[in-house]
């Protein structure tokens, strides 16, 4: 299966999950559920995505230690990214507390600026941008007294 293949794969199981899907593109898509641990893999993830939207809280943010531990080992591995010697700790996410406890795991942190940093086009720009928006609303707003 090629990527273009995947990405349509899980678009239609996108689809599928928000029952937007009808008719044959419908029977389609559960074939390929049958067939692809794949897409059934996106199944899953987008109904956990929506069960974590439309649940009141965030649900216990601690659980899996595990999970933690396999992906800071995968990412120490070698070919696997490189940390800095900051920490962050993942603590009560609900909270925001960050102090250090016996239930926290640290983790480095990844050093990546914005993609725009070096650039201040963007800023005149969005300024401009800005500055228009408001005289147009103040120009509309004077027309319409």
């Amino acid at each position: 299966m090629t990527r273009h293949d995947k990405l349509v794969t899980h678009e239609q199981v996108s689809a599928l999950a928000d029952g937007q899907l009808g008719g044959d593109e419908f029977g389609d898509v559960l074939a390929a559920l049958a067939k692809s641990d794949e897409a059934l893999a996106a199944w899953h993830c987008y109904h956990v995505v929506g069960d974590v939207l439309r649940a009141g809280d965030l649900g216990d943010t601690r659980g899996d230690m595990a999970f933690v531990s396999r992906l800071r080992s995968r990412l120490v591995a070698p070919g696997g990214l490189q940390l800095n010697d900051e920490a962050v700790v993942l603590d009560d996410l609900r909270t925001g507390l960050a102090a250090p406890n016996a239930g926290s795991v640290a983790l480095g942190v990844l050093s990546v600026g914005s993609a725009n940093d070096s650039s201040r086009r963007w800023k005149l720009v969005a300024g401009l941008a800005s500055m228009i928006a408001v005289v147009a609303v103040g120009w509309h707003l004077s027309s319409v007294d």
